[in-house]
Formats: structure tokens, sequence, C-alpha cells
């Protein structure tokens, strides 16, 4: 008899964890800026350049963007703005990593502390996580029937997730926006923030249709001297060549800003009013699908001596995908003895998951979003302000089949993020949260690799069994043990399918043989 078998691929996670880069330097004044009086703020934004993976090792290399508001020393003086930008490598070295490996990684700023050395020179040191996961396939055989041969057998199924694609592309944003009317032209730029909201990702058969909105603040020094903002939204749409996709396939789509260009433009009149800019954006698409697998595990045939081989392997395997969306809301009421709030320039929202647990039925997430409300104010010491605010949650996802003691990886993702100045230090925030998990069961499979069979000579038959059904016996058991097949047995003995075993029952084995 031969095994028929059947090929397939599956995800193995070798590598997932946090690493903390620690990036510092100092940043001198350009000779065409003035002294710095007071540091008003320092903003970092990281990103990832490049990722290499060798034996046992990834090397990750990236960049942080810092913009550095201060005061100058010279009275009379507008509020000036540095740009620089410090590089960083990180090696993250783990046993089993592979150069044929996928890894997708992550970055953000979670701190930045800062110290005025002079009046021409600041040391910055920021922390910087890297959220790294790294993927490898591994290819199975699975026993799904038999050729030239009969065969009592038992099946497993498995629901496994696998990934089909994981990929990053890259794509160029070009628009201009211009100043509003009733404000005035620009100065000098301080400041130019870009993020991506509103994102919707299609599948299609071979290709991904990718939707988002891109969010353009700008903080500038107006002709007059005052300090002005603006903001514009651009729609945007790509789409990408991913092979083996389909409209089933379930897609996990990020958008990362890596560079960000600008240049100012005079309108017809001659007025400095239009802002050009350039974004070079990357989408990194996941793309899996859920693969049930319906393989024998275990199969004797009456008659012979069956010996089988096994493979024992570990398995995710995906029990459920849980979501949720919510609006949070919060009125952040900004301190009296802190500046006064007279325009809210930009908002930036981070969540941050401090708790996860997997109940029976439930996945339970409790967190916060952190907020930092970049404002202006009618102090002429700090006409730019920076406060925080931490908004808590709690969600509970429905996962009819979660149940404790599996893993749980959960993400949480802020779509969109709305504000308006209610009162006099007072701002209302709307943030759009959304949770995704994904259940996983790891649980150890034996695969059958081959298998022995030898037919029992006629001399070994014992003719009928007289056996009492012990605690914890199956009918597959019983048969298995003698070599007959479970439907002799029932109909010797006079029982449906449906009967169950009792400790105790006697049973009647017929055409037993000796094993």
């Amino acid at each position: 008899m031969e095994l028929m078998k059947e090929a397939m691929t599956i995800n193995e996670t070798v590598y997932a964890d946090t690493t903390q880069v620690y990036v510092e330097g100092d940043i001198i004044v350009p000779d065409v800026k003035p002294d710095i009086l007071k540091i008003l703020q320092v903003d970092a934004v990281s990103a990832v350049t490049s990722k290499n993976l060798s034996d046992g090792r990834v090397q990750v290399s990236g960049k942080v963007n810092l913009t550095i508001l201060y005061i100058p020393e010279r009275e009379g003086d507008c509020i000036q703005s540095i740009n620089s930008v410090f590089d960083f490598s990180e090696k993250i070295e783990r046993q089993g990593i592979t150069g044929d490996m996928q890894a997708s990684v992550e970055t953000d700023v979670e701190r930045v502390e800062f110290n005025l050395i002079n009046s021409r020179k600041l040391s910055v040191k920021s922390t910087v996580a890297l959220d790294c996961n790294v993927c490898g396939n591994r290819n199975i055989e699975f026993v799904s029937g038999f050729e030239d041969g009969e065969a009592e057998y038992r099946k497993n199924n498995l629901n496994v997730n696998s990934v089909i694609a994981n990929e990053e592309f890259e794509f160029v944003m070009r628009d201009s926006m211009e100043v509003p009317a009733g404000k005035v032209s620009v100065g000098e730029i301080l400041k130019v923030d870009a993020k991506i909201t509103d994102k919707d990702v299609k599948p299609l058969t071979g290709k991904l249709v990718a939707k988002g909105m891109v969010n353009i603040c700008v903080l500038y020094v107006g002709d007059g001297g005052s300090i002005e903002f603006m903001e514009t939204d651009v729609p945007f749409t790509e789409v990408f060549d991913v092979d083996m996709l389909t409209e089933d396939t379930d897609c996990e789509l990020d958008f990362a800003v890596t560079e960000l260009h600008y240049e100012l433009e005079e309108d017809s009149d001659g007025d400095r009013r239009i802002l050009s800019f350039e974004l070079l954006v990357t989408a990194h698409v996941k793309a899996s699908q859920n693969m049930e697998i319906d393989m024998i595990s275990d199969f004797f045939c009456p008659g012979c001596s069956t010996n089988i081989l096994y493979d024992d392997i570990a398995v995710d395997e995906i029990v459920c995908k849980p979501k949720a969306q919510n609006t949070l809301r919060e009125i952040v009421a900004v301190d009296n003895k802190l500046p006064q709030v007279t325009g809210v320039y930009n908002v930036i929202t981070k969540p941050c998951i401090t708790r996860t647990a997997v109940e029976n039925g439930k996945v339970s997430v409790e967190g916060r979003v952190e907020a930092y409300i970049l404002y202006l104010t009618d102090n002429m010491q700090s006409p730019v302000y920076s406060y925080k605010k931490d908004i808590p949650f709690s969600y509970l996802l429905d996962s009819p089949q979660a149940k404790a003691g599996m893993d749980c990886m959960v993400k949480a993702e802020v779509e969109h993020t709305g504000y308006n100045l209610n009162a006099a230090n007072e701002v209302e925030l709307r943030c759009i949260l959304s949770i995704s998990a994904n259940v996983v069961n790891r649980r150890s499979v034996r695969l059958i690799s081959d298998c022995e069979i030898e037919p029992l000579a006629a001399e070994h038959k014992k003719g009928i069994v007289i056996y009492f059904v012990q605690n914890g016996d199956t009918m597959w058991d019983i048969a298995k043990q003698y070599a007959v097949s479970m439907q002799d047995i029932m109909q010797y003995n006079g029982m449906s399918e449906e009967e169950h075993l009792c400790a105790g029952k006697k049973l009647v084995i017929p055409a037993v043989y000796k094993k």
C-alpha cells in the first residue's frame, strides 16, 4: 500500500521582539541662524531605511529626523527652527535566522532628551523602539489518502495561516498647497508634518489597491512676524502588483513617510503663498490566507502488522481574528498655569497596549492613546507649546473559540484623529481606534512520514476474543489493537455507530490476529 501525500508551505515565526536603540549626537546651529536663547520643542521622527538578513542576524539601518524650535537670543527675532538627521544601525542576533527569510520592522521614537550646551550647540538623545518580526517558510508533507489497499484511518483538521506575501513598495507623492485666504504670506517655514490617515485596502487578483489620505500641517512665520499654521488633506490611490493575491485574501497594510521635501514658491502676485511638497512613502503589505488541512493522523490495515513512522512539528494554528473599532472622545483642559491656547497646530496620537489577556470566549485589551497637542499661545516667551494627554481605553473582543493559555498578538492603530478648540485652554479630541488580534494555538502535530505494513500469517489467527472495555477506551483503540475493522466489531456485537462504549462492557472481537 502506498501513501498519498500532499505538500504545503507553512510559516514559522523565528523572532519577534522589541529592541531599543539609543541615538545621540550634537547639533550645531547653522551660521545663517541666530543664537539659541530657549528651546521650545524638539520633535523626532524615526524611519527604517534598510534591513538585511544573514545567517543568525538582522541588520537594521534607519534615521531620526529632528526638528528644533527655539527662541533666538537677539531681541525682536522671530521663532526659529533647525532640521537635523541622525543615522543609526542595530544588529539583532538570533539563532535560526537565515538570509532567505522575511523581516518586518516598525520603528517609533519613544523618548527625546536634550541639553543646551551653549547658544550654538545642542546635545540630543533619543530612544528608538524597533519592533522586529522575522518569519520563515517550512515545507511539510502530510498524508491525504492511500493507493492500492484498504485501511482504517482517522483524520485531523488543522487551520493554519500562511503568509503568501510580505513585501514593501515605495512610491512618491507630489502636490502643493496654498496659504488660505485671510492668512498672511509665508516669511519662513518652521515645521512641516505629514501623516497618513483613513487608509483602505482592497485585494484583487494579483493586485492590491491601496487608498489613503495624507494630512500636511505647516507651521510658519508670517510676513509680519506672527506665528501661523495651515493644513491640507491630499487623497491618494496606489496599485501594487502582488502575486498569488485573490479577492478573499486577508491583507494588512502599513504606511510610513520616510522622506519629506518641500519648497516655497511665489503666486501670480509675487507673494510666497504656495508650498510644493514631495513625499517618499513606504507601503508594507502583508497578505495571508487561512488553509484548512484535512490530513490522516493515524491508520491501520486489518489483518496486517502496521508500523507508522512520524515526524513531530510545532504549528501555530490560527483560532480566530477578532476586530473592533471605537471612537474615543476626550476634553483636554490645559492647566491655567501653562500658556493659553490660541490655536491648535497639530495633534499626534500614538496607541500603547499595556495589557492583553485571553479568556474563554474573550480577548481583553487595555492601553492608552498618547496624544501630543502642539498649539500656539499668546505668550511671547513660549509662542509654541506642547502638551501631552493620555487617553485610556479598554476593549473586550468576542472570540468564541479563544481559550485561556492561548497566545494572542494584538495591534492597535489610530485610523483618524480630529480636534476642536472649544473654549480657552480646552481641546476636544476624537480618535478612531481600531484593535485587531490574532489568537494562536501553538500545538504539536505528528505527521505521518512513512509506514511498514506486513500481512499477518494465517497461523497468527486466534479466532475470537472476549474483551472488556476499560476506562478511556475508544472503538478505534480496540480495533487498532486487534487489527480488526471497527465495522466488523460493531456488526458482530450488534452495535450502532451512535452507541457509546462504557467501562466493563463485553465485546466479542472476531478474527483476531496475534501482533
